[in-house]
């Protein structure tokens, strides 16, 4: 398969081992463990504002609402960013099916002091690869910080493991959507939404990106025809 998410499955060049469903599920259950990658060469990045809702992807300001992308389950990263001045300074990620990887709060670098008021400082991340299904096959990172994001990723991992765990397809079709939220000091804001048009499998996955079924097909739930073998 022309996997456009290989740099996150492939992490710092060593290949996943192959998992069943339940090794899958049993994986994500451990979501507040630390986990991730290093090597993303290649690939966009999606960023989100929670002034305005809007999404940037790569270069781009704009984005196709109705765009729909899929999330590898296996591109699941965990990990901390550093906030200083406004921008971050540091950071340590790692993925999720990796957790010998992981670093400990106490071992992050310190680029201290922080002006705590600001937000400053290591905050948890949280993220996952995409990839485009416009016929381009184009990998994106999406990774964030923010509580309220965070939440919506953890939200998308306990549904991926729930799926998986009971047999059912577990790949994730998305629109990327956006929700106003009130925070606690009374302002309104925006967060991420993650919520899948329809769960795919992965040999539907798999034929989709070899160029066997379109995307109709892939959205209606259909499954590839099995190829015969030789008598």
């Amino acid at each position: 398969m022309a996997n456009a998410l290989s740099t996150f499955i492939k992490g710092a060049g060593e290949s996943l081992p192959a998992m069943t469903d339940d090794q899958l599920a049993d994986a994500l259950d451990r979501a507040n463990e630390a986990y991730g990658v290093s090597d993303t060469s290649g690939i966009q990045y999606v960023t989100f504002s929670g002034k305005d809702g809007k999404y940037s992807i790569g270069k781009s300001s704009e984005r196709d609402e109705d765009a729909l992308y899929l999330i590898e389950p296996k591109s699941f990263i965990a990990g901390f960013k550093c906030w200083k001045g406004g921008k971050p300074v540091g950071v340590v990620e790692w993925s999720y099916f990796t957790p010998e990887r992981a670093v400990a709060v106490a071992d992050l670098e310190d680029h201290g002091p922080y002006d705590e008021r600001r937000g400053e400082g290591w905050k948890p991340l949280l993220g996952f690869g995409l990839v485009s299904t416009d016929g381009n096959n184009t990998a994106l990172k999406y990774t964030t910080t923010t509580i309220s994001a965070c939440n919506a990723v953890k939200d998308l991992i306990l549904e991926v493991g729930s799926r998986a765990r009971n047999k059912e397809p577990s790949l994730p079709l998305v629109y990327l959507g956006a929700e106003q939220f009130t925070s606690r000091d009374g302002d309104t804001n925006w967060k991420p939404t993650f919520h899948a048009e329809t769960w795919v499998t992965r040999p539907a996955f798999a034929a989709f990106f070899e160029g066997e079924m379109d995307l109709d097909a892939l959205v209606e739930g259909e499954q590839p025809k099995k190829k015969r073998g030789r008598k």
